[in-house]
């Protein structure tokens, strides 16, 4: 099955999740985040708003507001890459390209490579913390590995957690050379280390 099949086939199946089974997905990721050593070690991190049957993360975003954590939420910008503005309850909101709302330009900016933790959104995901995203590549080009200098860690300085249902794993996703390996899945039935 191509990508974009594959992609059709997995958005269908979590927009056929009923409202109760996404709250409760919801509500289990939060209490999942919530328990991880990464969150509790965070200080920066990046959130996203929910579209089309994505899990939504307003309980999650709630509970690290809570927690004094600074929040973010991504914003498109050119060359298929994101920034990521500050985000609490009650500001300024403006609506992207795609119909998805992102911080307004009065909200201060972060650069990718200081956030701590990363949540992106899932269209599917595998056993080998593969990621299929809706296909503009935005999340592997903002946090692409960097070659490094022999001797040196090779891994972007955030935690790239992909949020999504259990019903969007599949049993392989074909690699490209450009796909960023996720450090974490995170459904309602838990969190898988990579």
């Amino acid at each position: 099955m191509n990508k974009d099949t594959l992609r059709q086939t997995m958005r269908a199946k979590r927009n056929a999740l009923t409202p109760s089974q996404q709250a409760f997905a919801s509500e289990q990721v939060a209490t999942h985040l919530a328990q991880s050593s990464d969150y509790q070690q965070a200080t920066h991190i990046a959130f996203y708003l929910a579209c089309d049957g994505e899990l939504d993360l307003t309980p999650a975003l709630k509970q690290a507001l809570a927690d004094n954590k600074a929040c973010y939420l991504p914003v498109i910008a050119p060359n298929r890459q994101l920034r990521f503005r500050r985000y609490n309850e009650g500001c300024s909101l403006v609506t992207n390209r795609y119909g998805i709302a992102e911080p307004s330009a009065d909200n201060p900016e972060i650069q990718p490579n200081r956030l701590d933790l990363v949540l992106a959104p899932l269209v599917g995901f595998d056993s080998n913390f593969n990621r299929l995203g809706m296909g503009g590549g935005f999340y592997d080009s903002t946090f692409r590995r960097a070659p490094q200098p022999l001797g040196k860690r090779d891994r972007r300085a955030a935690v790239l957690f992909g949020v999504g249902h259990s019903v969007q794993k599949v049993a392989q996703l074909e690699r490209e050379a450009w796909d960023v390996t996720l450090d974490g899945v995170l459904t309602e039935t838990g969190l898988d280390l990579r």
